[in-house]
């Protein structure tokens, strides 16, 4: 017997909050590298939380590493998490995460919310993904009405490293998987409202040229340009894309070089690939090894090195059966609330590629209605608030109402963590 939905209202009035809230938190920048605006962010988190009666804790994450102009790896210090439990006693366990960081920097031009129309917002991070977090504080208001709520409990994991690959905030991921049922994840589904299935794995790379440098007029021919020899590389690198169409690979930045007389002895650029599988992520690393050592030749006989150091990887989220029994369950949710649900694969990647990895059955794109994500027309659909925060809560409300899709769930743990001794 399904569950009523008619505790699942929400008014007008919420929704103009809702849309109010998310107006004020898109303009806190919370580019990955601006620590006071994710301090700022995480800070109206914890309120608007705190109804919720969690136990909420800040979690220190270790620094991440990049390459200064010289060549030298140095550490960037990055935001805190926030996490949030509750109910951990009880039958089956729920995590419902996301990232509080966005790709706009400080001195981008987009740093405010504005209505386009009275159905649609645009802004940064409204859809990617401030927007779900908004949903997912909602859906938890609605559910923990429920009588059933007592049946479920639920962790939050919200983090600040998400654009740039989750270097500092995957482990935790890890250590929730060992204690969770089910994923759910509140990135932004595709326009059109479909969720995402299946997604690519990204791996992040960057390529360091060194060369020597020289005075480029007197000594022009005792130097070793390392632009010269990363602009080599990364024209071979691109060209892979043409023999193998499956995969992505793409020159996200180059710098290097100091001023037009000196020959550039330090030259680098950041790569990304994305791939329908681990085996393709490895194998086309693996070419990119043997480019660099060609290029560097090519350039000069000796003097240049090219090394690949790898920043970030992301798994491939495969469609497999645990998971596609949980597309089922939210696709009957949604015919109780008269919601049509469709999905698709993609070749976006997010942190559900990591909770895959470890075999939870995720869904990753609970989040609103949206799209023109990473740029500046980036928009939201405001009437999906409603939409995924009722999806959600009914979600919840169901596996918190049946004991043998609870027990399924915990099987299924059972044979991950047996599989992984």
């Amino acid at each position: 017997m399904n569950p009523p939905t008619n505790q699942l209202e929400i008014s007008n009035a919420e929704i103009q909050a809702m849309t109010n809230t998310l107006q004020d938190w898109s303009s806190i920048n919370t580019h990955s590298a601006n620590l006071l605006g994710l301090e700022k962010m995480l800070s109206k988190l914890e309120v608007a939380f705190s109804p919720l009666e969690g136990f909420s804790q800040r979690i220190k994450l270790p620094e991440r590493f990049d390459f200064d102009s010289k060549g030298e790896k140095f550490y960037h210090p990055v935001g805190d998490a926030l996490y949030i439990k509750k109910n951990s006693q009880a039958p089956l366990q729920i995590l419902l995460a996301g990232h509080i960081d966005t790709v706009f920097e400080e001195t981008s031009p987009f740093q405010k919310a504005i209505l386009l129309d009275k159905n649609r917002l645009s802004g940064p991070g409204v859809a990617d993904m401030k927007g779900g977090i908004l949903v997912m504080l909602k859906a938890l208001e609605l559910f923990e009405r429920s009588q059933v709520a007592k049946n479920i409990g639920w962790q939050i994991l919200l983090t600040p490293d998400e654009e740039i690959g989750s270097p500092s905030s995957e482990f935790l991921y890890r250590q929730v998987a060992k204690e969770i049922h089910v994923g759910l994840i509140f990135e932004p589904s595709f326009s059109d409202g479909k969720f995402v299935s299946q997604r690519k794995g990204s791996l992040n790379l960057i390529a360091v040229a060194k060369g020597k440098t020289a005075h480029a007029g007197r000594d022009f021919h005792s130097g070793r340009n390392a632009i010269a020899a990363i602009a080599y590389f990364t024209s071979a690198a691109h060209d892979l894309n043409r023999h193998f169409p499956t995969i992505t690979l793409n020159i996200g930045k180059i710098s290097g070089g100091e001023a037009l007389n000196i020959i550039p002895d330090f030259a680098n650029c950041h790569i990304n690939i994305r791939a329908d599988n681990d085996s393709d992520l490895t194998m086309i690393s693996n070419k990119l090894e043997e480019l660099a050592k060609a290029a560097a030749l090519s350039v000069a006989e000796n003097g240049i090195s090219i090394s690949l150091c790898t920043l970030s990887k992301r798994a491939a989220k495969p469609f497999d059966c645990s998971t596609e029994t949980l597309f089922q369950i939210v696709r009957n949710c949604g015919k109780d609330l008269s919601q049509d649900l469709d999905w698709k694969p993609s070749g976006g990647v997010c942190d559900g590629n990591i909770l895959a990895q470890t075999g939870v059955p995720t869904i990753d794109t609970l989040g609103v209605v949206g799209g023109n994500l990473h740029t500046f027309q980036e928009y939201m659909e405001i009437q999906s608030f409603s939409e995924r925060a009722r999806l959600t809560a009914y979600l919840l409300i169901s596996l918190a109402s049946n004991p043998k899709l609870q027990k399924q769930f915990r099987q299924n743990k059972e044979a991950r963590n047996e599989s992984s001794l």
